[in-house]
C-alpha cells in the first residue's frame, strides 16, 4: 500500500505525492516543499455498498498503489497529472475502499469531515442504501450520514442516482461547521427520528449550510416535525421536489426555524397536523418562495399547504388544492405574509386565514 497527500496547484493541475507504507509521512509539514493542505479531493464512488466504514486506525490518506493519482501514471511511477481546471480527481478515494477496491459513500463523507478543505464526491447512477443501525451518532459511523465540513455530492439525476435510508435514520445531518451542496439525485425512506426525516440542518445562522439542486426528497417521516426537512440553519433549495412526506407534528414537507429560500420547488402530497407542505415557525427569520408549488398536501389542524409565525414572501407562487388547514395558516405578531403574482385557490379547511 501507499500513501498519498495531494496539493492542489491552481489552474491546471495538482502534486501527488505517495509514500511507500514504511516511509508514509506522519504530518503534512514532513513533505518535501511543505505543502500547506491536503485536499481538496474529488472521490469518485463505485459499487452499489453505501455503508463499508471506515477501518479503524487506518491513517487519512491511504491508497492502493494502482491508479492513484490521475493523468498517465506507469507500474511504479506516482507523479501529478494534468486535469481541467479548477479541480482535481483521485482515482481511489483513500480508506473509502473495501477490499475489492471498492468506494462506499459512508467512507466517502467520512474522509471529507476529515479532511481540511472542500471536497466532492461523485455518485453513479445506482441506490445507495444505508445500513448501519444506530441513531444520534455524530461522525457518520451509524444512522445517518453526518456532515461537519464543506462537502459536496453530485449524483447522476434525480431519477438515476438514489440514496436510501431503509428507514433506520434520516439521510443527511448538516451540523455546525457543515456546508453540503447535493445536486441530482434523490433522498428518500428516512424514519426513526423525531426531525428532519430526510435532511437535517442545525447549528443557527451561524451553522450548518445545505444547497439543494435538482434532488427529490420523498417518503420519509418524522415524529415531531419536518418529516421531509427541517432547517435550523440557512438552506437554498432550486429545482427540487419535497413530496410524500409525513409527520404527525409539523411541517410536512419542509419545517423552517432559521432562513430558507425556495426557487423553483414543487411541494406535494405531504401531511403534518400543522403546516402539511411548509412549517416556518417563529423563530425562522425568513422564508422566501419564488416559482413555487405548494400543492395536494395535508393538515389535521392548521395550515394545509403553509403554517407561518414569521414573515413569509411568495412571489409566482401556486397553492392549490391543499387539504385540512387550507392554504396559508399565518398566526403571531410577526407572521406577515407577502403576496406577489401569486395564485391561492382550492384549498379546503376552515383552519387557515388567507
Amino acid at each position: 500500500d501507499f500513501y498519498c497527500i495531494y496539493d492542489f496547484r491552481g489552474l491546471g493541475g495538482f502534486l501527488c505525492s505517495c509514500f511507500p507504507n514504511q516511509s508514509k509521512p506522519r504530518h503534512v509539514s514532513q513533505l518535501a516543499g511543505n505543502l500547506a493542505s491536503v485536499g481538496p479531493a474529488l472521490h469518485h464512488v463505485h459499487g452499489r455498498a453505501a455503508d463499508e466504514p471506515r477501518p479503524v486506525g487506518l491513517d487519512i490518506g491511504h491508497h492502493r498503489p494502482v491508479e492513484v493519482c490521475a493523468g498517465e501514471v506507469g507500474a511504479g511511477d506516482r507523479r501529478a497529472g494534468e486535469i481541467g481546471l479548477g479541480q482535481f480527481r483521485v482515482a481511489s478515494v483513500g480508506f473509502a475502499e473495501d477490499g475489492a477496491g471498492n468506494t462506499s459513500l459512508r467512507a466517502a463523507i467520512m474522509e471529507a469531515n476529515a479532511l481540511s478543505g472542500a471536497d466532492t464526491i461523485m455518485l453513479g447512477a445506482d441506490t445507495y442504501t444505508l445500513s448501519l443501525t444506530g441513531t444520534n451518532e455524530d461522525a457518520a459511523v451509524t444512522g445517518d450520514l453526518d456532515i461537519s465540513s464543506d462537502v459536496t455530492i453530485v449524483g447522476m439525476g434525480a431519477d438515476e442516482t438514489i440514496i436510501d435510508a431503509d428507514g433506520i435514520d434520516r439521510v443527511f445531518d448538516i451540523a455546525f461547521g457543515g456546508d453540503a451542496t447535493v445536486s441530482d439525485l434523490t433522498v428518500q425512506n428516512g424514519g426513526n427520528v423525531t426531525q428532519g426525516g430526510g435532511i437535517r440542518v442545525t447549528g443557527g445562522a451561524a451553522g450548518g449550510q445545505l444547497d439543494l439542486d435538482n434532488v427529490k426528497v420523498e417518503n420519509n417521516s418524522a415524529t415531531i416535525n419536518g418529516a421531509g426537512i427541517f432547517s435550523d440553519g440557512v438552506i437554498s433549495l432550486t429545482d427540487v421536489e419535497i413530496s410524500g412526506n409525513t409527520t404527525s407534528g409539523t411541517g410536512g414537507g419542509l419545517s423552517n426555524d432559521e432562513q430558507t429560500t425556495l426557487t423553483g420547488v414543487t411541494i406535494s402530497g405531504n401531511s403534518a397536523a400543522d403546516g402539511g407542505g411548509i412549517y416556518n415557525s417563529n423563530q425562522g427569520n425568513l422564508l422566501e418562495l419564488t416559482n413555487v408549488t405548494v400543492s395536494g398536501n395535508t393538515a389535521t389542524a392548521n395550515g394545509g399547504g403553509i403554517y407561518t409565525a414569521e414573515l413569509v414572501k411568495l412571489t409566482n407562487v401556486t397553492l392549490t388544492s391543499n387539504l385540512g388547514g387550507g392554504g396559508i395558516y399565518s398566526t403571531g405578531g410577526q407572521g406577515d405574509v407577502q403576496l406577489k403574482n401569486s395564485i391561492l385557490a382550492n384549498n379546503i379547511g376552515g383552519n387557515s386565514n388567507l
